[in-house]
């Protein structure tokens, strides 16, 4: 009877035990955040009673309290194994966060954690040993809740139905983050690896990622069912700063190559993986270069081979790049001036980016589903080209040439007509076949026997034509070309007439008792210039009378026949030359 009476209050003792660690509160629990932390530093757990509570597929955990109760009775750093019934164990915001090397395993179809997620110890000593511990979980179904991995664990033969992050406090929180260890550290700076082999992933919708991999973290899947999902990819890497990035600031602050090595190991792994009545753009998504490996993985529905990008922010994987892959480049020829198109071509749908050489200036060419292309615009001189390209996978090296042509030029040259000593231009036009002017082009104009060799300004070349004798000129204007044009030729007339000349005579009285009388005119050109040494004549009363010009275009007649009274009329004229045609007016001149 003594011994059933122990038994019983013991009994009671486990109870109210249970009851207390409902009650903890957070500054009973040393916590380092607001999160409904649960402590392993917390010893009023500490009774022998619940020992074999989880401890065996025989006497599995069946509730909530239960599995805390066995987690927190494993000792730091040890090794064990919780064994829970089937049941749904709810722990929104409650964390594993102890460093204990634990495996947790369900024992029915219908073992669901909901909300689990796992962290290194809040509050205790870091140790390289202790961050090495991994959580093993063993056909377990995870739904609802905001699950985040960020400590290492490992899935064997579980269920997950709902999305899941890796990493993320790590991410949220880079302060906590040094490798050398102090007791206020919560991690360790390396890479963390979260392993799943032989998992059922399903019954997912949404427009982003269906898992979500921070830095510092690797993620595998191996034998892995991937079932009823739609997402932009299956797991992106969501890190926005490079790894050499990151190790250049670190080798800046001293650290040594041997402890950076432990954060070069962040990467995504599938193998041997199945992919049914999926919807996604890639396996892989990432914001900056990542290792991955995609190998034997069935059914994957992605067009495409290797890396392709839709904007900075995405770099989408889902096939490797197959080994008898082939690269062709090719480029029309164009003629000079025009912007060419470059094509990359692979044999298989490959998403690539391509790097291309043409005249020591590089190009790239995002190649999605096997083809790209890329217009350029920089001007090639005409000749005869090579590209060299190379497949950053690959490393293909691809040889091609192309040919710039010489463009076709056009001279336009008008039929002028002009007038003797007028300031008039033949104006020649040098455009290529676009329309486009010719600058510092030189071109040879040739009026009759005289050539004149010009360079066209804003592809014009002009010449003064105020000089040529009246008559008809023929004109031929020619472009022997250059580098980039081939040469043209154009025909035309210049007519020059001869100037009208002005005569500018006045009414004139002399008196009968002087003897000689002297008489002036004024003759100029079209530009009311003097025009000297030019023979004009006066005609009065049957009497013709001489006179010549001088400097100013002044003639003087002496008139001596010519002593009556009267009024007379005299005629003065010019009878034109070479240059100027005639004129004449008459006067009245009066006798008195």
């Amino acid at each position: 009877m003594k011994r059933i009476l122990i038994l019983f209050l013991i009994f009671v003792c486990c109870l109210t035990t249970v009851n207390a660690s409902e009650n903890i509160t957070n500054d009973d629990l040393n916590l380092a955040d607001s999160q409904d932390h649960i402590s392993i530093e917390n010893e009023k757990n500490s009774s022998n009673d619940f020992l074999s509570v989880g401890e065996s597929a025989d006497n599995p955990v069946n509730n909530t309290d239960e599995l805390w109760l066995s987690f927190f009775r494993i000792p730091q750093s040890s090794t064990a194994n919780i064994y829970l019934a089937d049941n749904e164990y709810s722990y929104n915001n409650k964390i594993f966060d102890s460093p204990k090397n634990v495996t947790f395993i369900g024992q029915g179809p219908n073992t669901i954690l909901k909300g689990i997620s796992t962290q290194a110890g809040a509050g205790v000593a870091p140790s390289e040993k202790n961050y090495a511990i991994p959580y093993t979980f063993v056909n377990l179904t995870f739904v609802g809740g905001s699950n985040d991995l960020s400590r290492s664990c490992k899935f064997i033969n579980c269920t997950i139905i709902d999305s899941l992050t890796f990493s993320k406090d790590f991410h949220d929180h880079p302060d906590k983050l040094n490798i050398r260890h102090t007791t206020q550290d919560y991690y360790a700076l390396r890479t963390y690896f979260y392993e799943f082999d032989n998992c059922i992933f399903k019954d997912y919708k949404g427009n982003d990622s269906y898992l979500t991999l921070y830095q510092y973290g690797c993620a595998s899947f191996n034998n892995c069912n991937f079932t009823n999902i739609t997402a932009d990819s299956i797991i992106c890497y969501a890190n926005d700063v490079s790894f050499e990035r990151i190790k250049s600031y670190l080798l800046k602050l001293g650290w040594s190559e041997s402890e950076i090595e432990r954060i070069s190991y962040d990467g995504i792994n599938f193998n041997d993986c199945i992919f049914k009545d999926t919807t996604y753009t890639a396996v892989t998504d990432s914001y900056t270069a990542v290792k991955r490996s995609i190998v034997n993985c069935s059914n994957i529905k992605s067009e495409y081979y290797g890396v392709f990008t839709t904007d900075s922010l995405h770099q989408y994987y889902s096939l490797p790049i197959p080994i008898n892959t082939t690269l062709t480049i090719r480029t029309a020829d164009i003629v000079y001036g025009e912007p060419f198109i470059i094509s990359a071509v692979f044999n298989n749908p490959i998403c690539d980016d391509v790097i291309v050489v043409i005249n020591k200036n590089k190009y790239t060419i995002n190649v999605i589903g096997g083809e790209g292309l890329l217009k350029v615009s920089d001007e090639l001189d005409a000749g005869f080209w090579n590209i060299q390209a190379d497949s950053i996978y690959n490393n293909f090296n691809y040889t091609s040439n192309f040919t710039v042509k010489k463009i076709n030029t056009k001279l336009s040259v008008p039929t002028v007509s002009s007038v003797y000593n007028d300031a008039k231009y033949l104006t020649v036009t040098l455009k290529d076949y676009r329309n486009n002017a010719l600058n510092n082009a030189l071109v040879s104009v040739k009026i009759d026997s005289n050539i004149h060799n010009i360079k066209t300004v804003n592809g014009q070349a002009r010449i003064l034509i105020n000089d040529l004798i009246p008559k008809n000129y023929k004109v031929v204007v020619t472009y022997n070309g250059d580098a980039n044009h081939f040469e043209s030729s154009s025909n035309s007339n210049i007519v020059i007439s001869k100037a009208t000349p002005k005569l500018t005579a006045k009414k004139a009285t002399f008196k009968t008792k002087k003897k000689t009388k002297k008489y002036s005119i004024i003759l100029k050109d079209n530009k009311n210039k003097a025009l000297s040494k030019v023979k004009v004549t006066l005609k009065v009363k049957g009497k013709t009378y001489k006179a010549t010009t001088n400097t100013k275009g002044k003639a003087t007649f002496k008139i001596t026949k010519l002593n009556k009274k009267g009024t007379f009329t005299a005629k003065i004229s010019f009878k034109g030359n070479a240059y100027y045609k005639s004129c004449g007016k008459t006067i009245k001149i009066k006798i008195k």
